[in-house]
């Protein structure tokens, strides 16, 4: 236990300490034995420390302020005289000087400075001395809690920013929507118009065959008709003819010139006759190339429809070629301004931030090199629940929660030792949700060593994309199975449990670890894990928000409400952890509730700043070592304050092995951040 002097003042030459606090009027003499305040002090605090070698001592400003008040600056001093009494006035004092003249004298002897803050105006301090008066010293509660008041203003501030840039940046996703909606809409007019445009080509095309078409036919009719004439015209001279030779032989006795007569007509009928079959051949030949030009025109019109096809097909795959390279485009440009906004955002409130304080000390905040008690945390709500209703959104984590193992966050990470096992509930589910809407198009699930998953529903969204009643190459450890989908954007993707495991006959499932695919380029290797390693391959870090029907961590610090629980496996020495990201905490008291009156009896509460150092380590902040029954469902332990930490763990200490089962979790006392 540390022991302190009275007021260093009180502990000295009372003649000295009259004419510092009392003003009797031996100001003159004083100031003739020694020339300067420096020399006063040195004399003062040789004496002080001479006597008090191995105390600790504290400086009670005010007085400090009367001491140098009373000292400084004597050959400034105006008399006027006033009913016979002296009144003196002394310029304003720079205290820095003589504070670092303090520090010096104790730093030199060996000695820790103690100091009171309630009553000093840190505006009269240069920086480097408050900073320095805050590193040695025990800082007072009020003190801090007088500079929280513009950092909590400003706080303040950049939430209202926060969510106002939240506004914008949903007010540009509903534009993007539009966007989407109106290239859909041109893009079905295109095709629409694409569409009528080869229905009028072909249309024309029709209207020119049918009308090659008629005019052929009409020519064949023509040209029947021309043969039949032709014909009829040939019977008839034949008929003649006979006729002809009939009179030439009943009229045997006629004279030679009726014979060179007859003979010279069928000479002309010959030649008729020759000439007629000469226009049939001809028109055989004309025939045949009407033909031709008509297999001609219809192949013309096949190539035409075939070519019409193959550039309805090709300009339809280019169109939607292009649509999806302006909406890509789009979305990428949504994105870098939706960044660059936050950026804006973030540098506008450090502007803001270094108008209240300066440059150096806000740096000292940036780089964590110093922490300010912001809030204590000792009431209703633990330190737990009070970071997260100060969390913007489930994403911008100021906390998470884990465990030694059935880590449900564990079941993301492409490289876990662990597994997560079900609570045998008939439709227990676990559903993934991302930051951003991601194109997903496929699920990968992996089996542990027991409990294979058989029948089970994919939801992406509101929509079921798959439904699988016997999933047989799940049957057995360790195996995997991919299953696909047309492309789907969404923000959430769920499995959802249908049946019981292969050749079980209760509920209970055991999952390796999911995998979700996108024909995305970015996430080729996959969303999850492609959002672990962009994470610094902590899971519980990712843009992955996990809940499910029980066994996560998203309602641990609410002592009423949900009814869900953290369940451990059964082995030696389980735990669970609190790692605050942004902010330290001084410990002053533990609660949690069981799940059973036999769980957690004996156990461990231990704190660290060094995440990865051995945990025998870390610091031991409370025990509890004999095994006590019956124990209250609650459980709530106040100590000393200890710390600050930065990592809190309870460990259950019980020799046999045994799972850590509890509802809620969540310490008290004060949480000091180190940077927003």
């Amino acid at each position: 236990m540390i022991k302190y002097t009275e007021d260093f003042i009180l502990n000295d030459d009372p003649q000295i300490y009259e004419a510092f606090i009392h003003q009797n009027g031996k100001y003159d003499q004083l100031y003739e034995n020694e020339h300067c305040i420096e020399e006063i002090l040195s004399k003062k605090f040789n004496s002080v420390l001479t006597n008090y070698p191995s105390l600790f001592f504290k400086i009670n400003i005010p007085t400090l302020y009367r001491i140098v008040y009373n000292c400084v600056h004597l050959n400034n001093i105006n008399e006027s005289v006033h009913h016979e009494k002296r009144h003196y006035q002394v310029e304003k004092i720079d205290m820095n000087c003589y504070l670092e003249f303090l520090l010096e004298m104790l730093e030199i002897k060996g000695k820790e400075t103690l100091v009171l803050f309630e009553f000093i105006n840190c505006l009269e301090l240069s920086q480097m001395n408050l900073i320095q008066l805050i590193k040695i010293s025990e800082t007072h509660e009020i003190f801090l809690k007088n500079l929280s008041y513009p950092i909590l203003t400003l706080i303040q501030e950049y939430d209202h920013l926060r969510k106002d840039q939240q506004q914008k940046i949903h007010s540009l996703q509903l534009g993007n929507e539009a966007l989407k909606k109106q290239i859909l809409e041109s893009q079905e007019q295109q095709n629409q118009s694409f569409i009528d445009r080869q229905d009028k080509h072909e249309v024309n095309v029709k209207r020119t065959f049918e009308f090659f078409k008629n005019n052929f036919l009409n020519l064949l009719q023509e040209n029947d008709n021309k043969i039949t004439a032709l014909k009829d015209d040939i019977n008839l001279l034949q008929k003649k003819n006979v006729e002809d030779i009939q009179n030439y032989n009943s009229k045997f006795g006629n004279t030679f010139q009726k014979i060179e007569s007859n003979t010279k007509k069928e000479s002309i009928l010959e030649k008729q006759i020759k000439t007629t079959m000469e226009e049939i051949s001809k028109l055989k030949k004309e025939n045949i190339a009407l033909q031709a030009q008509i297999i001609s025109l219809q192949n013309q019109q096949e190539a035409i429809e075939a070519n019409n096809q193959k550039n309805l097909e090709i300009n339809k795959n280019e169109y939607n070629s292009k649509v999806e390279k302006f909406t890509e485009d789009s979305k990428n440009q949504l994105e870098k301004l939706t960044s660059q906004k936050i950026i804006n955002i973030e540098e506008r409130y450090f502007n803001h931030f270094e108008k209240l304080l300066n440059q150096n000390f806000v740096n000292l905040i940036k780089r964590g090199t110093i922490g300010l008690l912001i809030e204590k945390c000792c009431g209703e709500k633990g330190i737990v629940q009070t970071l997260n209703s100060k969390q913007s959104s489930k994403f911008d984590r100021l906390y998470y929660v884990s465990t030694s193992s059935n880590d449900i966050y564990q079941i993301i990470n492409p490289n876990t030792s662990d597994t997560f096992s079900t609570n045998g509930a008939k439709n227990f589910y676990i559903n993934f949700e991302f930051k951003n809407p991601i194109k997903i198009n496929g699920i990968q699930v992996f089996t542990a060593n027991n409990s294979f998953p058989k029948g089970f529903d994919i939801f992406v969204g509101e929509e079921k994309v798959i439904s699988i009643t016997d999933a047989q190459e799940l049957n057995g450890s360790y195996k995997n199975q991919t299953f696909n989908f047309p492309p789907k954007i969404g923000k959430q993707i769920k499995f959802v449990q249908t049946s019981r495991g292969h050749g079980e006959k209760d509920n209970y499932l055991n999952f390796k670890k999911f995998e979700i695919l996108s024909p995305e380029k970015k996430y080729s290797k996959g969303i999850f894990k492609t959002l672990v390693e962009e994470s610094n391959n902590d899971p519980h870090l990712s843009d992955v928000f996990i809940s499910s029907t029980r066994f996560h961590f998203n309602s641990i610090f609410l002592l009423k409400g949900e009814n869900n629980n953290v369940w451990t496996f059964n082995n030696d020495n389980q735990w669970i952890q609190i790692d605050f990201l942004y902010s330290s905490v001084i410990v002053s008291k533990i609660k949690f509730k069981r799940f059973d009156s036999d769980d957690i009896n004996m156990y461990e509460i231990k704190g660290s700043n060094d995440k990865n150092s051995d945990i025998s380590k870390w610091v031991l902040i409370y025990e509890k070592k004999k095994n006590i029954n019956p124990i209250e469902l609650i459980e709530e332990i106040s100590f000393d304050s200890c710390g600050p930490y930065k990592f809190i763990r309870l460990i259950q200490t019980k020799k046999k092995n045994e799972s850590l089962k509890l509802y809620y979790f969540d310490v008290f006392g004060w949480c000091i951040y180190s940077s927003f």
